[in-house]
Protein backbone atom coordinates (compact mmCIF):
# COMPACT_ATOMS: atom_id res chain seq x y z
CA UNK A 1 0.00 0.00 0.00
CA UNK A 2 1.43 3.41 -1.00
CA UNK A 3 1.48 6.50 1.20
CA UNK A 4 -1.29 8.03 -0.88
CA UNK A 5 -3.40 4.96 -0.28
CA UNK A 6 -2.96 5.02 3.53
CA UNK A 7 -6.22 6.00 5.35
CA UNK A 8 -4.56 8.70 7.47
CA UNK A 9 -2.18 10.07 4.91
CA UNK A 10 -4.72 12.56 3.61
CA UNK A 11 -5.12 14.06 7.08
CA UNK A 12 -1.44 15.12 7.37
CA UNK A 13 -0.62 18.53 5.89
CA UNK A 14 3.08 19.23 5.73
CA UNK A 15 2.45 22.98 5.44
CA UNK A 16 1.09 23.03 9.03
CA UNK A 17 4.25 21.63 10.58
CA UNK A 18 6.04 25.02 11.07
CA UNK A 19 3.01 26.42 12.92
CA UNK A 20 3.07 23.69 15.56
CA UNK A 21 5.50 25.45 17.95
CA UNK A 22 3.44 28.63 17.80
CA UNK A 23 0.32 26.62 18.53
CA UNK A 24 2.00 25.08 21.53
CA UNK A 25 3.04 28.54 22.82
CA UNK A 26 -0.54 29.74 22.56
CA UNK A 27 -1.61 26.76 24.62
CA UNK A 28 0.69 27.75 27.45
CA UNK A 29 4.04 26.32 26.46
CA UNK A 30 7.12 28.02 27.96
CA UNK A 31 9.42 29.74 25.54
CA UNK A 32 13.05 29.57 26.65
CA UNK A 33 14.99 32.87 26.77
CA UNK A 34 17.32 33.70 23.91
CA UNK A 35 20.85 32.35 24.36
CA UNK A 36 23.14 34.66 26.32
CA UNK A 37 20.29 36.63 28.02
CA UNK A 38 19.04 36.20 31.55
CA UNK A 39 15.34 36.40 32.34
CA UNK A 40 14.40 39.66 34.07
CA UNK A 41 13.18 37.64 37.02
CA UNK A 42 16.70 36.35 37.71
CA UNK A 43 18.08 39.89 37.75
CA UNK A 44 15.32 41.04 40.12
CA UNK A 45 15.94 38.05 42.37
CA UNK A 46 19.63 38.88 42.54
CA UNK A 47 18.84 42.50 43.43
CA UNK A 48 16.38 41.56 46.15
CA UNK A 49 18.82 39.04 47.57
CA UNK A 50 21.40 41.81 47.80
CA UNK A 51 18.86 43.98 49.66
CA UNK A 52 18.22 41.14 52.10
CA UNK A 53 21.95 40.75 52.75
CA UNK A 54 22.33 44.50 53.32
CA UNK A 55 19.38 44.52 55.74
CA UNK A 56 20.89 41.65 57.70
CA UNK A 57 24.22 43.49 57.77
CA UNK A 58 22.54 46.64 59.05
CA UNK A 59 20.90 44.66 61.85
CA UNK A 60 24.22 43.14 62.86
CA UNK A 61 25.95 46.55 62.77
CA UNK A 62 23.25 48.16 64.87
CA UNK A 63 23.38 45.36 67.41
CA UNK A 64 27.14 45.75 67.72
CA UNK A 65 27.54 49.53 67.63
CA UNK A 66 24.14 51.23 67.68
CA UNK A 67 22.17 52.61 70.60
CA UNK A 68 25.08 52.70 72.98
CA UNK A 69 26.73 49.47 71.85
CA UNK A 70 29.98 51.20 70.97
CA UNK A 71 29.92 53.13 74.21
CA UNK A 72 29.34 49.94 76.19
CA UNK A 73 32.19 48.28 74.36
CA UNK A 74 34.52 51.07 75.46
CA UNK A 75 35.04 52.45 71.94
CA UNK A 76 33.40 55.82 72.70
CA UNK A 77 33.71 57.68 76.01
CA UNK A 78 30.49 57.71 78.02
CA UNK A 79 30.92 61.38 78.94
CA UNK A 80 28.89 64.17 77.36
CA UNK A 81 29.20 67.90 77.88
CA UNK A 82 26.39 69.46 79.93
CA UNK A 83 23.95 71.64 77.99
CA UNK A 84 24.44 75.40 77.96
CA UNK A 85 21.37 77.54 78.63
CA UNK A 86 20.77 81.29 78.76
CA UNK A 87 18.29 83.03 81.05
CA UNK A 88 17.41 86.72 81.31
CA UNK A 89 15.56 88.25 84.25
CA UNK A 90 14.58 91.87 84.82
CA UNK A 91 14.05 93.64 88.14
CA UNK A 92 11.29 96.25 88.17
CA UNK A 93 10.12 99.21 90.20
CA UNK A 94 6.99 97.20 91.08
CA UNK A 95 9.15 94.93 93.31
CA UNK A 96 8.93 92.05 90.92
CA UNK A 97 11.11 89.74 88.84
CA UNK A 98 10.17 89.36 85.18
CA UNK A 99 9.70 86.54 84.48
CA UNK A 100 8.83 85.29 87.92
CA UNK A 101 9.35 81.63 86.92
CA UNK A 102 12.18 80.15 84.86
CA UNK A 103 13.04 76.56 83.92
CA UNK A 104 16.47 75.05 83.39
CA UNK A 105 17.87 71.59 82.84
CA UNK A 106 19.39 70.04 85.95
CA UNK A 107 23.17 70.04 85.61
CA UNK A 108 23.17 72.57 82.76
CA UNK A 109 25.60 75.45 82.58
CA UNK A 110 23.26 78.41 83.01
CA UNK A 111 24.27 81.89 81.83
CA UNK A 112 22.10 84.28 83.84
CA UNK A 113 21.77 88.01 83.14
CA UNK A 114 19.81 90.30 85.45
CA UNK A 115 18.76 93.64 83.96
CA UNK A 116 17.66 96.63 86.02
CA UNK A 117 14.47 98.42 85.04
CA UNK A 118 13.94 100.29 88.32
CA UNK A 119 15.66 103.43 89.61
CA UNK A 120 16.69 101.79 92.89
CA UNK A 121 18.90 98.75 93.63
CA UNK A 122 17.78 95.13 93.67
CA UNK A 123 19.36 91.74 94.27
CA UNK A 124 18.87 88.27 92.80
CA UNK A 125 19.60 85.62 95.43
CA UNK A 126 18.86 81.94 94.60
CA UNK A 127 18.13 79.53 97.43
CA UNK A 128 19.97 76.16 97.40
CA UNK A 129 17.13 74.36 99.20
CA UNK A 130 14.93 72.36 96.83
CA UNK A 131 11.14 72.47 97.11
CA UNK A 132 11.16 74.97 99.98
CA UNK A 133 9.24 78.25 99.96
CA UNK A 134 10.42 80.95 102.32
CA UNK A 135 7.44 82.30 104.28
CA UNK A 136 6.56 85.83 103.24
CA UNK A 137 6.27 86.73 106.89
CA UNK A 138 10.03 86.30 107.27
CA UNK A 139 11.64 89.59 108.25
CA UNK A 140 14.89 90.87 106.81
CA UNK A 141 17.03 89.63 109.70
CA UNK A 142 15.63 86.09 109.43
CA UNK A 143 16.11 86.23 105.63
CA UNK A 144 19.80 87.09 106.07
CA UNK A 145 20.12 84.32 108.64
CA UNK A 146 18.56 81.80 106.24
CA UNK A 147 21.09 82.53 103.50
CA UNK A 148 23.93 82.57 106.00
CA UNK A 149 22.97 79.01 106.95
CA UNK A 150 22.30 78.04 103.30
CA UNK A 151 24.84 79.74 100.98
CA UNK A 152 22.96 80.85 97.86
CA UNK A 153 23.55 79.33 94.45
CA UNK A 154 23.47 82.83 92.92
CA UNK A 155 24.00 86.17 94.65
CA UNK A 156 23.81 89.15 92.28
CA UNK A 157 23.27 92.85 92.92
CA UNK A 158 22.18 95.37 90.29
CA UNK A 159 22.62 99.10 90.71
CA UNK A 160 19.65 101.44 90.68
CA UNK A 161 20.20 102.65 87.12
CA UNK A 162 17.81 101.49 84.42
CA UNK A 163 19.52 99.38 81.80
CA UNK A 164 22.49 98.19 83.86
CA UNK A 165 23.07 94.42 83.99
CA UNK A 166 24.91 91.90 86.10
CA UNK A 167 25.69 88.39 84.84
CA UNK A 168 26.94 85.10 86.19
CA UNK A 169 27.31 81.47 85.18
CA UNK A 170 26.20 78.68 87.51
CA UNK A 171 25.44 74.98 87.37
CA UNK A 172 21.74 74.25 87.55
CA UNK A 173 20.87 72.34 90.74
CA UNK A 174 19.30 68.87 90.87
CA UNK A 175 15.69 68.37 89.87
CA UNK A 176 13.37 70.45 92.03
CA UNK A 177 11.99 73.96 92.60
CA UNK A 178 14.20 76.69 94.05
CA UNK A 179 13.14 80.15 95.19
CA UNK A 180 14.97 83.35 94.28
CA UNK A 181 14.40 86.59 96.20
CA UNK A 182 15.53 90.16 96.61
CA UNK A 183 17.06 90.48 100.07
CA UNK A 184 17.07 94.29 100.26
CA UNK A 185 14.97 95.10 103.34
CA UNK A 186 11.26 95.27 102.56
CA UNK A 187 11.54 94.03 98.93
CA UNK A 188 10.93 90.34 99.63
CA UNK A 189 8.05 91.17 101.95
CA UNK A 190 6.56 93.34 99.17
CA UNK A 191 6.41 90.28 96.92
CA UNK A 192 9.76 90.34 95.16
CA UNK A 193 10.44 86.62 94.72
CA UNK A 194 10.23 83.96 92.02
CA UNK A 195 10.99 80.30 91.34
CA UNK A 196 13.54 78.37 89.30
CA UNK A 197 12.43 74.91 88.14
CA UNK A 198 15.19 72.40 87.46
CA UNK A 199 13.96 69.56 85.26
CA UNK A 200 15.52 66.47 83.70
CA UNK A 201 15.10 67.93 80.21
CA UNK A 202 14.18 64.48 78.79
CA UNK A 203 10.76 65.32 77.33
CA UNK A 204 12.15 66.08 73.89
CA UNK A 205 14.59 63.17 73.95
CA UNK A 206 11.84 60.72 74.89
CA UNK A 207 9.65 61.92 72.05
CA UNK A 208 12.32 61.69 69.40
CA UNK A 209 14.22 58.55 70.32
CA UNK A 210 13.12 54.98 69.64
CA UNK A 211 13.96 51.93 71.75
CA UNK A 212 16.25 49.32 70.24
CA UNK A 213 13.49 46.75 69.87
CA UNK A 214 11.59 49.03 67.50
CA UNK A 215 14.63 49.24 65.24
CA UNK A 216 15.13 45.47 65.28
CA UNK A 217 11.42 44.93 64.58
CA UNK A 218 11.54 47.28 61.58
CA UNK A 219 14.56 45.47 60.16
CA UNK A 220 12.81 42.13 60.67
CA UNK A 221 9.75 43.34 58.77
CA UNK A 222 11.95 44.50 55.88
CA UNK A 223 13.69 41.12 55.70
CA UNK A 224 10.35 39.24 55.71
CA UNK A 225 8.93 41.46 52.95
CA UNK A 226 12.06 41.00 50.84
CA UNK A 227 11.94 37.21 51.23
CA UNK A 228 8.24 37.15 50.29
CA UNK A 229 8.99 39.26 47.20
CA UNK A 230 11.80 36.89 46.23
CA UNK A 231 9.50 33.88 46.44
CA UNK A 232 6.76 35.64 44.44
CA UNK A 233 9.14 36.74 41.69
CA UNK A 234 10.71 33.31 41.52
CA UNK A 235 7.32 31.71 40.95
CA UNK A 236 6.43 34.35 38.39
CA UNK A 237 9.69 34.02 36.47
CA UNK A 238 9.35 30.22 36.41
CA UNK A 239 6.06 30.59 34.53
CA UNK A 240 3.27 28.02 34.25
CA UNK A 241 4.17 24.49 33.42
CA UNK A 242 3.15 23.25 30.01
CA UNK A 243 1.25 20.01 29.85
CA UNK A 244 3.13 17.26 28.10
CA UNK A 245 2.58 17.27 24.35
CA UNK A 246 0.48 14.42 23.04
CA UNK A 247 2.46 11.81 21.22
Amino acid sequence: MTASEHPTAARVRPDLAPAEPALRRRRGGHRPPPPGRRPWGSIALAGLLAVAVLAAGAAATTAAFGAGGARDAGLVPATTAPPVEFENVSTTSQFAFVPGSISVTAGASVHLTVTQEATFPHTFVLSPVANYTIPTSTNSSDLYAFFAAHPPLVNLSVAGTPGVTNSTVFTAPPIGTYEFVCIIPGHFQAGMFGFLHATNGSAVATATSSPDYLLYGAIGVVVVVVIAAIVALYRRSAGPRSPPSPP
